[in-house]
């Protein structure tokens, strides 16, 4: 625990710092308050075996939350990130180097009020097998900077120099200025190669674009049933701007089931959807991915919800509660015409 600082960019202290060689480490129900970054290790070439981070919470951090350099099974589970006002260049997650296994998997990002560039899981230089993807999975993640026409770039998942990636049924909202046109959701940089993008809910509201990808030829081998909604003129890249879903599928040749439509989340900060929009019933099923990010189980027909949070239905069914004459003053008598 260390107390945030009353100015955030001077703060140095990393509360945990993992150096040399470590196999098998595992942090479970630790919060981690303040500091510069919450967890750290630039472990040497990949030599370390298994790292585990599961139900912490990443409080106050200045610049990171979690920041792994170099390890051969990473997994990042259940985990809660929350970031306040500062002008650091922040992320809650940073990983890179990263070989064998790689999950980030149920993880809920709240990054608010920042004036510098923020990203919310920053994924780096993965060498993941095809017989065994990394996963990036039923991750809530929501930036949210400040409500002025400053061009910000804030980028809610960004991917450079990553191999055999799965990025399934994620929900990413980005606002980061009232006009910040170069922000992104979703963020596919260069060297990329073998990546599956379904069923995720993408949304810049802040003139951005919900889905970027550089060189889609050699990136992205399946991207269908996900959700790009922006208000800005361009709501997509691939192979230049583009600026409907039709134009997409032009393009690509795939997301012939994905939509375009406006999310009524919650909040800021939760972004579960609160009536049922085109996203319920629009993603599809996926093996191995039976729940969502609060463990609510997702059906197989009808089909499940785009992105992190499985729209729940109520049990109660629609009917008339009373039948009321339209004129109170006829009466009726059995047997009258």
């Amino acid at each position: 625990n260390s107390l945030p600082t009353a100015n955030p960019n001077t703060e140095i202290t990393k509360l945990v710092n993992i150096t040399g060689i470590n196999n098998n480490l595992a942090f479970n129900n630790i919060l981690f308050n303040g500091g510069a970054v919450g967890l750290s290790s630039d472990l040497p070439d990949s030599n370390s075996n298994r790292l585990s981070i599961t139900n912490s919470f990443f409080n106050a951090f200045a610049y990171k939350g979690i920041d792994v350099k170099g390890i051969k099974e990473l997994y990042v589970t259940k985990n809660k990130f929350r970031e306040y006002v500062n002008a650091n260049i922040s992320s809650a997650i940073a990983i890179s180097n990263i070989s064998n296994i790689l999950e980030i998997i149920k993880n809920d990002v709240y990054l608010e009020g920042g004036t510098a560039a923020r990203t919310g899981i920053d994924v780096k230089r993965v060498d993941a097998s095809v017989l065994s993807p990394a996963i990036i999975a039923n991750n809530s993640i929501s930036l949210s900077g400040t409500y002025t026409n400053t061009a910000l770039i804030y980028v809610g998942l960004n991917m450079d120099s990553v191999t055999n990636t799965n990025i399934y049924y994620n929900t990413i909202k980005v606002r980061a200025s009232n006009n910040s046109a170069n922000s992104k959701s979703l963020n596919i940089g260069t060297n990329c190669s073998r990546i599956k993008v379904l069923n995720n809910n993408l949304d810049n509201s802040g003139k951005g674009f919900a889905y970027y990808v550089t060189n889609p030829s050699t990136q992205v081998m399946a991207s269908n049933n996900n959700n790009y909604i922006s208000n800005g003129f361009n709501p997509i890249y691939w192979l230049g701007n583009k600026q409907t879903i039709a134009a997409l599928q032009t393009a690509n040749s795939q997301d012939a089931m994905s939509i375009s439509v406006y999310n009524p989340f919650e909040s800021d900060s939760v972004l579960n959807i609160i009536y049922p929009s085109e996203v319920v019933r629009a993603a599809e099923p996926l093996d191995g991915f039976v729940e969502d990010i609060l463990g609510n189980f997702r059906p197989m027909s009808p089909r499940p919800t785009i992105g992190a949070y499985e729209f729940q239905f109520t049990n109660v069914d629609f009917g008339p509660t009373s039948i009321i004459s339209p004129d109170s003053t006829i009466d009726y008598l059995e047997n009258d015409p």
